[in-house]
């Protein structure tokens, strides 16, 4: 079933009315997990967030991927190859998406040197 939770919920710590959880009661990290790269960043260097971060990963998707180009790129490439390494899985392991209305000229070859650069793949 679809479940929406908060931070607090995700990490196990509280129930949907915000009362304590006791450890040996928490549940397994969220399904889906939405953000954007500054606060994935953020997050990547927080002990209590690791919860959110594991093997489960199967999927990444960047919006407005037009963004990603120069050092903002660079740096995208590299927060992903740290979140897979944080997680445990490969970039072979992941699948990835990129969205947006304005990328590039249409070439597909143009698109998949990024998707293959962005996303650390062929």
């Amino acid at each position: 079933p679809c479940r929406h939770r908060t931070r607090q919920q995700a990490r196990g710590l509280e129930n949907a009315k915000g009362d304590k959880i006791r450890p040996q009661e928490r549940k397994e990290p969220p399904d889906i997990l939405i953000t954007n790269y500054s606060m994935l960043e953020y997050m990547l260097c927080r002990p209590q967030d690791r919860v959110f971060f594991g093997p489960g990963l199967r999927a990444v998707v960047l919006d407005e991927a037009h963004l990603y180009n120069g050092t903002l790129a660079a740096e995208m490439t590299l927060l992903l190859r740290r979140l897979y390494d944080k997680c445990g899985v490969s970039a072979d392991d992941i699948s990835n998406y990129a969205t947006s209305a304005t990328i590039g000229t249409g070439d597909p070859e143009e698109l998949r040197h990024f998707a293959g650069t962005i996303f650390s793949k062929e």
